[in-house]
């Protein structure tokens, strides 16, 4: 599976050729992706080893491809010239810059009510936050982009999301049976 980093992979080709067209009028976007708290040092290392390594075993697949994308984002976020810098010495700039944000389980998919978030950058944190409050950080993120720019923040709860743990539980069933069916039948 290689969606995101497929995506990652047409996104970079795509803005190469735009800051190549562009040349010193190119300024680099910033691209928010949605990562997961798992994957974040300052958060996950909170979390305990054996949830930890669950939850990375059962997403392994999915797990990979965000850490590839995420991965390629940050290798292009550094300065690399490009074809008209190269050709010209005129130095290089960043392709893009990029924002990770890592919650840890997602709940209340139905509701629009916000109940209270924070962005962290390490630490303890709450199991859960609700779509909506994921929703508004995402936009805080967007709003402060140049501000947050090449970094990953936790999206942590503040107030009390109404947790749906048996919907997740439902998906972490169908996840781990295709996992062992996977690893069965597969030898993957």
């Amino acid at each position: 599976m290689s969606l995101l980093y497929d995506t990652a992979v047409a996104v970079v080709a795509a803005l190469r050729n735009l800051r190549d067209e562009a040349g010193g009028a190119y300024k680099p976007p910033t691209v928010i992706q949605l990562r997961t708290a798992s994957l974040n040092p300052g958060l996950s290392r909170h979390t305990p080893a054996v949830v930890t390594s669950f939850v990375k075993w059962g997403m392994h697949h999915l797990y990979t491809d965000i850490s590839r994308a995420c991965n390629l984002y940050q290798s292009v976020a550094v300065t690399e010239p490009s074809d008209k810098a190269a050709q010209s010495n005129d130095g290089a700039s960043p392709l893009l810059k990029y924002i990770f944000a890592d919650p840890p389980t997602i709940h209340d998919p139905d509701g629009t009510e916000c109940t209270g978030y924070k962005l962290i950058v390490s630490g303890k944190h709450p199991p859960a936050v609700s779509y909506a409050d994921l929703g508004a950080a995402m936009c805080e993120l967007s709003r402060r982009r140049e501000e947050l720019a090449n970094q990953a923040f936790g999206v942590i709860a503040t107030g009390k999301p109404k947790t749906t743990w048996g919907l997740l539980l439902w998906a972490w069933l169908f996840v781990l049976c295709d996992r062992v069916w996977g690893l069965l039948y597969l030898g993957v």
